[in-house]
């Protein structure tokens, strides 16, 4: 199990269009109709980051990687049932986790928000819980908990169909405990000290989780494409 951690750079418009013919003709066509462009470069960087990581492990030549998607949208390597990756983006970074068993990850981006948000996708413990916090806390404390969520979520691949208060999630001093209100059911969960402005959290079947994440540069990852 790996975690890849990248940092997006604004393209120019002759380097965003050599770039788009790495990615499927669908994928071209979906990030051109973004209105912005950031958002258009996050989802090219996004594609293009996993292609580079499926390169590396699987030993596929880019124009020979191809997805499927579950009923819920989740991204599958075709030809390599055992290979599982799951990719987040939020603010400047990308991150994606990779293992032989599903897997999960979420990255979110610091800000102001309504803690309110919490009574309504949050469990009873899990609003407790954030209340108990210190006041200066709460936030830091909410995109903890948000991410570990997200990513559990995420590991299963049913997207919104998992009510985010059908299971409880507990940052207790020297662990994270996971309890599902409706199966009985065993998971691993981490949340990582990536960066001061952002919060990281993986969710495993094992618990063989990485204790580092591996930081990738975007040169790096272009000279790949031009390797193989």
């Amino acid at each position: 199990m790996e975690v890849f951690v990248l940092e997006i750079q604004e393209l120019n418009e002759g380097v965003f269009e050599n770039l788009l013919t790495k990615v499927s003709p669908e994928k071209a066509n979906r990030i051109r109709k973004f209105v912005f462009k950031q958002d258009a470069h996050r989802v090219l960087c996004a594609d293009l980051f996993i292609r580079s990581i499926i390169m590396q492990q699987c030993f596929i030549e880019n124009a020979k990687i191809e997805f499927k998607y579950n009923s819920y949208g989740k991204p599958q390597l075709i030809g390599h049932p055992g290979f599982h990756f799951n990719i987040s983006h939020s603010g400047n970074w990308i991150v994606c986790a990779v293992d032989n068993q599903p897997i999960g990850i979420d990255i979110e981006m610091l800000q102001d928000i309504d803690l309110q948000i919490a009574d309504r996708f949050f469990s009873t413990q899990e609003v407790i819980d954030l209340y108990q916090q210190d006041r200066d806390s709460r936030t830091s404390y909410f995109f903890d908990l948000w991410t570990l969520k997200e990513s559990y979520i995420k590991m299963l691949g049913k997207g919104l169909s998992i009510p985010l208060d059908s299971f409880s999630i507990r940052l207790l001093s020297k662990e994270i405990v996971f309890i599902s209100h409706q199966e009985r059911e065993e998971v691993f969960l981490k949340k990582y000290d990536f960066h001061p402005e952002y919060k990281l959290a993986v969710c495993a079947m094992h618990k063989y989780i990485s204790e580092d994440f591996n930081v990738s540069s975007f040169q790096k990852m272009i000279q790949i494409f031009n390797m193989m």
